[in-house]
């Protein structure tokens, strides 16, 4: 770690050559070779150029021991595929999405001719088919999921928590591409399927059953059906909180949903307790890095409900406070402020602070 980057190299290379020469069917025949070779990678500040060295090294390794005919030295294929599987992680981190694709599209075909293997070739499968979602790319990524379905369905068996993570992520493609009603297929069954192979306690703490959950809510509400949304943001935002923290932005995201949701039938008192309780958590963020904008969206939408629910005074500090984060984020002359400005204007108007609110809207046009 106190080396410099041309002493890298240095050490890099007789790792390289490591790897191409040494008996690996003595060696590479255990996992923590790998893992410390993986390890090492990320301490490298040169990691592109040593990724690169790497995957050549592993290219000629593979050409080199199928020459060699049938003997102890001929590495078997799954360690070749499991090289294949540590890179794409590597590169999947570096965000080189597209070489990441390539090694696992190999990794794939190899763990596929290794006897025994299923396990590991449906789970490269999956893992290539999250990548294409992550990469942006929802035709092929759907298309790639659908076949991992079928792949870990064999090698897990229906009821196993990889084959519901299979479903979910291709119910979370579908969604994407604006497929509502094929993709509520797949993520009630993702759901079912987690439901019951996740024993009570880890199901309580498990940020995949939260996603799951989520996003059958979105769907659920996207397809008119707010009740049967309710009870999917309410159970993320619960388990959410206990996995991820109050403080994880996947936890509010389901409070402000739930909030939206609660509005929309008429429960406004519920809305805004959503409201009350994230917004403490928004405003600590934004002192950390977060964004004032989040904050104050918040406290707009919760200053609303204030006055549906009759609660002026607590609708004008809210709409106060809105303002004044608004000038302090955007300056003068924004858009968002004069928003603001107007609905804060409109309220004192409503209470009868006539002069205040021509001044507020005067604000607002300037």
């Amino acid at each position: 770690q106190t080396a410099q980057p041309s002493q890298y190299r240095q050490v890099w290379k007789p790792l390289r050559d490591c790897l191409v020469e040494m008996d690996l069917f003595q060696a590479m025949y255990h996992d923590q070779h790998v893992s410390d070779l993986h390890d090492y990678w990320h301490v490298m500040a040169d990691v592109y150029d040593l990724v690169t060295e790497y995957k050549t090294a592993l290219e000629a390794f593979s050409t080199q021991s199928s020459a060699k005919g049938t003997n102890d030295r001929v590495v078997p294929l799954a360690h070749i595929a499991h090289l294949r599987t540590r890179l794409s992680h590597f590169f999947r981190d570096s965000s080189r999405l597209a070489e990441a694709h390539d090694m696992l599209v190999a990794a794939v075909a190899e763990w596929k001719l290794c006897p025994g293997k299923q396990g590991r070739a449906a789970s490269a499968s999956l893992e290539k088919g999250e990548l294409l979602l992550e990469w942006g790319k929802l035709v092929d990524a759907e298309q790639a999921l659908k076949e991992a379905i079928g792949e870990v369905e064999i090698a897990s068996g229906a009821g196993s928590v990889e084959y519901g993570r299979a479903l979910f992520l291709a119910a979370e493609a579908m969604r994407r591409s604006k497929k509502e009603s094929e993709a509520v297929a797949y993520c009630a069954r993702a759901f079912q399927v987690l439901d019951d192979a996740l024993e009570p306690d880890v199901k309580q703490s498990s940020p995949l059953y939260a996603r799951c959950s989520y996003t059958l809510g979105v769907l659920q509400e996207l397809l008119g059906k707010p009740w049967e949304a309710e009870t999917c943001y309410a159970r993320s935002a619960a388990v959410f909180g206990r996995a991820l923290g109050l403080h994880n932005p996947e936890h509010c995201q389901s409070q402000e949903s739930l909030a939206a949701v609660h509005r929309s039938q008429g429960e406004l008192t519920k809305a805004a307790a959503c409201y009350q309780l994230i917004l403490p958590i928004k405003e600590e963020m934004s002192t950390l890095g977060g964004t004032l904008g989040d904050v104050t969206t918040a406290q707009g939408n919760l200053a609303a409900l204030f006055v549906q629910l009759s609660d002026l005074k607590a609708a004008e500090v809210m709409y106060r406070k809105t303002v004044r984060l608004r000038e302090q984020q955007f300056g003068h002359t924004h858009p968002t402020l004069a928003r603001s400005l107007e609905m804060l204007a409109n309220l004192q108007a409503e209470q009868g602070a006539l002069a205040e609110a021509a001044t507020l809207l005067q604000r607002a046009l300037n």
